[in-house]
């Protein structure tokens, strides 16, 4: 969401006659284009699931698209001129982003995202696969005590 967010925002804010013209010369056109696509990218890579690997590359196209869609925005507005060298800016900061986060990601081993339902993380904040027998052991126990204590009733839920 905060990703179509900020891309609209930033999209009207070019529309805009003169402020698109103003920021460039306060800020500079490759600039602006590196900062903007690089946090869409950062967006775009939070919000994906899979992966490091499967990320990266979705957001790099992802981003691309989007930079393809704003230069045709841009072209279509007689106060505005599309180039292709603001979208090789766009992927660029696309690729150095998502380069970043596959690097990262590969020196913390994480392999996918978001957590799912049989990851948990240990203590030291890696994730694991599975249950550990301790942590079966502790659930089985925790239900007979239950089970026990409601007269001998058995749940089926460790048992399936």
């Amino acid at each position: 969401m905060m990703l179509v967010v900020f891309f609209s925002t930033m999209v009207m804010i070019g529309m805009i006659p003169g402020e698109a013209t103003a920021l460039s010369a306060r800020f500079g056109d490759k600039p602006l284009h590196v900062v903007a696509y690089a946090v869409i990218t950062v967006l775009a890579n939070k919000s994906l699931a899979g992966s490091r690997h499967a990320r990266a590359i979705t957001s790099v196209v992802l981003v691309g698209l989007l930079g393809l869609l704003d230069e045709s925005i841009q072209h279509s507005l007689p106060y505005r001129n599309a180039s292709l060298l603001d979208w090789c800016f766009d992927i660029g900061a696309a690729i150095a982003v998502s380069g970043f986060y596959w690097l990262r990601g590969s020196a913390t081993h994480d392999h996918t995202r978001p957590e799912t339902s049989h990851e948990k993380k240990n203590p030291q904040g890696c994730l694991s696969r599975g249950w550990t027998r301790h942590t079966l052991f502790t659930r089985y126990q925790g239900e007979s005590e239950r089970d026990a204590a409601r007269g001998g009733q058995t749940t089926d839920s460790i048992r399936r």
